[in-house]
């Protein structure tokens, strides 16, 4: 299989050559905790709700926190009977919505992008997947994608790979928190995260044992992953726990990040996200076991 990971990463303005992701037995071993925890239990069930109510309530709480901006938007439209791209800007909320194809993963969404192939590439957005199979978790689903819309379209917003989702999961974690202040729904998806991100660590030991089956370029989207998961818990938690001005100033430092005004890393800095402060085990189980 080309190894073409590494040219997207380039391409899209990341910090080239980004080295696969190998945890340690520290990391292994509280992975195993957190998923000891009885964070989510059977009464926390998921209800039923339609797209249209999904999208009315993500667009509620994006509205209220966040000013969006619009993003490139490439369609095909037929000429003459031959298809031709256009490429004009569009709000991210009149982007086409597409049913994913596994319609049992009620959390699973994509945004579908192009990279243009120029000297100075950039992204283009023709759509945002979401499963058919809507329920309360549509609402957040749809904020994750749609916050990817506004970091991917401001090149340079975010200058490490591995921390491509970590904005995005914050997002939706804090759309689960005010969609339903008795936490129900929050509880299911930090059961949810920490399950995935324990799968992911097993995958990245294999690697790092040299038994892994799988290509090196899955093994970077495993690495990202794994990363954005405790930098975005470390993020999230810090928001948490957090008195209102801090909160606010956080939402803020997301809007210039927005703005073009400020990088994630920059903001990662303020607020002492590192690899390694996301590990810390006495923080972390404070919040999963509140």
């Amino acid at each position: 299989m080309e190894f073409n990971k590494y040219i997207e990463i380039a391409r899209r303005g990341y910090t080239p050559n980004p080295k696969i992701f190998t945890p340690d037995e520290q990391l292994m071993e509280l992975g195993e905790k957190l998923l000891n925890l009885e964070i989510a239990t059977t009464e926390y069930g998921v209800h039923r709700m339609t797209l249209d109510e999904a999208l009315i309530d993500s667009k509620r709480f994006l509205d209220y926190y966040f000013k969006l901006h619009k993003v490139p938007y490439l369609c095909y439209p037929s000429l003459l009977g031959k298809k031709i791209p256009l490429i004009f800007k569009k709000h991210p909320y009149d982007l086409p919505l597409f049913e994913t194809e596994e319609d049992a993963l009620i959390f699973d969404g994509a945004v579908i992008e192009e990279l243009t192939n120029s000297s100075r590439p950039k992204v283009l957005f023709r759509g945002i997947e979401l499963s058919k199979t809507t329920t309360e978790c549509t609402s957040a689903t749809y904020v994750h994608e749609i916050t990817h819309t506004q970091l991917d379209s401001v090149k340079g917003s975010i200058k490490e790979y591995y921390n491509a989702e970590i904005l995005s999961m914050f997002a939706e974690t804090f759309h689960y928190m005010e969609i339903d202040k008795g936490e129900r729904l929050l509880r299911l998806f930090d059961s949810r995260r920490i399950s995935e991100l324990n799968l992911i660590l097993e995958d990245l030991i294999e690697y790092k044992n040299n038994s892994s089956t799988k290509e090196k370029d899955e093994l970077l989207e495993d690495s990202k992953y794994a990363i954005s998961i405790l930098k975005a818990y470390n993020l999230f938690i810090t928001f948490y726990y957090a008195n209102e001005n801090i909160k606010n100033e956080i939402l803020d430092d997301i809007q210039c990040i927005f703005d073009g005004y400020l990088t994630l890393e920059e903001m990662l800095s303020k607020y002492e996200v590192t690899l390694e402060s996301s590990q810390e085990e006495k923080r972390l189980l404070k919040y999963f076991n509140r």
